[in-house]
């Protein structure tokens, strides 16, 4: 048995503290203690009567804690004296005032943080949470949906610079070389959608330089009329591209219609010497179909170090037609999904829509084969814009609540560690963004070598939480339309 301490003034949030608390800490097998003041509190816990009494969680209201040590006004400092003094962990208690809102207040020591007017459902739960922490937790008092979906991880960088073929960003985070990932920014606007993906290309001791392996014609002209508009364009823009990429000649392969061919030609032997063509549209029929189907006689595989295609390919189907594995640059004009395209930049290293915009063609072939001579000056116009971008990767989830969800990684996270979140929607202008705190890891790995997780939700605001159920609605009734 141990002791929960609320301290509230508010006459209305202490009776609700205590309706809740009374609930909770009798689950639990604890006693409560409310005060109306940290001197009260004080006065309390310095009764030799009391000496026994160690509280194991401390609810504050932000007012009283701004009374702890008054010669700082520094919160953490303030936090770790009244865990030093009592040896409970804390949860912070405060009205959402947007004039007077904290800053980075998800860096603060504390279990989690409430915002009143209490919901007290969560108020519940996110004690409960706080009471068991390490443990994985099955919520009580809010619905849990057990199902498979999935939410994304946000990462923030810097946006230092950004073209038509792609950006530069801080090194906040470690990227993996050639690896695609998925970016959010207004820049990268059309209708409903705010994203782009890019793989890192190159590194600095103070940057990564990227470039977009899927973007559309949409896409690439709000970008072009953000660059247009800016008034801090870069004078002496440095793209280094993929700088161990010595090659000097190419056989490019063409597996398209004949206009297209053409087009594609013509604009790169215009800019750069050392180029060989292929057409090999007869050669197959990418990952659905046989290497030259027409006759039982073998075919001589081809030869080439970038194959540009309308043809959906699979590792086998480029076995099956090319004696080495070429560089793929697939052209498209359909929409994917996240989760059908992921798989397809496995394969496809770039993806361009049609109609190819032969500019940035040019463009691109510059940074992925910096070596190759250029018969004409390819212009890189660049716009500063030192703004923040978010990451996107994926979470899969198991289940989840208003209050936390549960999850498997690959990645291990720490206890307490903060991770924002995005609840994934159509409309990616108007993305929520939530805190989690990491609860609970699992000391074994599933068989799947991905390691079970939860995390409690952080600092949930009326407004997050009103998010927070739509969307958990709409999960509860695909799930039911499902099954």
């Amino acid at each position: 048995m141990g002791y929960v301490v609320a301290i509230e003034r508010d006459p209305k949030c202490f009776k609700e503290i205590q309706d809740s608390w009374s609930e909770v800490t009798v689950e639990l097998n604890h006693e409560m203690s409310l005060f109306s003041s940290l001197a009260d509190f004080q006065e309390f816990m310095a009764d030799p009567d009391n000496e026994g009494k160690k509280p194991l969680l401390i609810l504050i209201t932000i007012e009283e804690l701004r009374l702890l040590l008054p010669e700082t006004e520094d919160l953490e400092t303030k936090i770790q004296k009244l865990k030093e003094l009592y040896g409970a962990e804390i949860m912070l208690s405060l009205f959402n005032d947007p004039v007077k809102s904290i800053k980075n207040i998800e860096t603060l020591s504390v279990r989690n943080v409430l915002y009143k007017p209490f919901d007290l459902t969560i108020l519940k739960e996110h004690t409960r949470f706080a009471l068991l922490h390490g443990n994985q937790v099955k919520t009580q008092h809010v619905h849990t949906t057990q199902t498979e979906t999935i939410i994304e991880h946000l990462k923030k960088f810097t946006l230092l610079e950004v073209s038509e073929f792609g950006f530069k960003i801080t090194k906040k985070y470690p990227l993996e070389k050639n690896k695609a990932y998925k970016f959010y920014h207004p820049i990268f606007s059309h209708r409903k959608a705010q994203h782009i993906w890019a793989r890192m290309i190159n590194e600095t001791d103070t940057h990564y330089e990227l470039f977009f392996c899927q973007n559309t014609n949409a896409v690439l002209s709000q970008i072009r009329k953000h660059i247009a508009a800016s008034k801090n364009k870069v004078k002496t823009p440095q793209w280094v591209g993929i700088s161990d990429n010595a090659q000097t000649t190419l056989k490019i392969a063409l597996q398209t219609d004949e206009k297209t061919a053409e087009s594609i030609k013509e604009v790169l032997n215009r800019y750069y010497q050392g180029l060989t063509f292929i057409n090999c549209l007869d050669a197959g029929t990418g990952d659905t179909g046989n290497a030259n189907p027409a006759s039982g006689s073998a075919t001589a595989l081809i030869e080439a170090d970038v194959l540009i295609t309308d043809i959906k390919h699979s590792d086998s189907s480029l076995q099956a037609q090319f004696s080495n594995q070429p560089l793929i640059i697939r052209l498209f004009d359909e929409n994917l999904t996240r989760l059908e395209l992921k798989p397809r930049l496995e394969v496809e290293y770039l993806r361009l829509e049609k109609p190819v915009d032969r500019s940035l063609m040019i463009k691109l072939f510059h940074l992925l084969f910096p070596k190759i001579t250029v018969s004409d000056e390819v212009m890189q116009l660049t716009a500063v814009v030192n703004e923040v971008t978010a990451l996107a990767e994926v979470i899969k989830i198991k289940e989840f609540s208003e209050a936390a969800m549960l999850f498997s990684d690959k990645h291990i996270h720490e206890l307490g560690e903060v991770i924002e979140i995005a609840l994934p929607q159509e409309d990616e202008n108007h993305l929520q963004e939530v805190k989690g705190k990491v609860h609970f890891v699992s000391e074994k790995p599933e068989q799947d070598k991905l390691t079970l997780q939860q995390f409690v939700l952080f600092g949930m605001k009326d407004e997050y939480l009103k998010t927070m159920r739509l969307w958990s609605l709409q999960k509860h009734i695909e799930k039911n339309q499902k099954d």
